[in-house]
């Protein structure tokens, strides 16, 4: 396995897809139909804060993408959405992102997602981007690692509690929960230094 964090823009539609494949059942609604949010998603795509896994010939097998004060994975704007999803569908879904989404922490380097393709799950691929995140954030100087996990997502809580992450809170859905699909958040850190 490889992990690295140069692509090339012709990966773009792949990191995409696999994002896609992560995500979507929870960004549907939001996002959907699948290809226009793939379209999104490769416009959006900030490479500088991306880390891929690839096997021996080179094809990614997971992606994990970070947040700093310096950006995020999905560097997305307005222009991104009208440009796939028009005017009005532009307006709802920035809408609808500005009420999830929580300000940027400034202390810690925070985990946007990792997404492991399904025929690489249980080979380690999680792990090992997990401690690429943690020597990307070392060579940022942060002191810890942040990230929110759905809170019955119990296979990807414990892969976190095995890396050194902790529980420290948590965030109700509201309303929100019809439109992702979920109640709760749970916010865990782990300490770098």
């Amino acid at each position: 396995m490889q992990i690295n964090s140069a692509i090339d823009a012709s990966e773009y539609a792949d990191v995409a897809a696999l994002y896609w494949q992560g995500f979507g059942g929870k960004l549907d609604l939001v996002l959907g139909p699948e290809h226009k949010a793939r379209a999104y998603i490769s416009a959006a795509l900030n490479p500088d804060h991306l880390i891929c896994a690839r096997d021996q010939k080179g094809q990614i097998t997971g992606i994990a993408g970070f947040q700093t004060g310096h950006g995020s994975l999905l560097k997305g704007n307005f222009g991104h959405l009208v440009a796939i999803y028009g005017g009005f569908g532009a307006a709802w879904r920035a809408l609808t992102f500005m009420l999830l989404n929580s300000p940027f922490s400034g202390g810690s380097f925070v985990i946007d997602g990792i997404v492991v393709a399904q025929e690489h799950r249980g080979k380690g691929v999680g792990t090992a981007l997990i401690e690429a995140l943690a020597r990307e954030a070392n060579r940022k100087g942060y002191d810890r690692m942040q990230l929110e996990v759905i809170d019955d997502n119990i296979r990807a809580r414990m892969l976190y509690e095995r890396r050194g992450f902790m529980k420290v809170g948590g965030m109700s859905l509201g309303i929100l929960r019809h439109v992702f699909g979920f109640r709760r958040t749970i916010t865990m850190q782990r300490q770098l230094r």
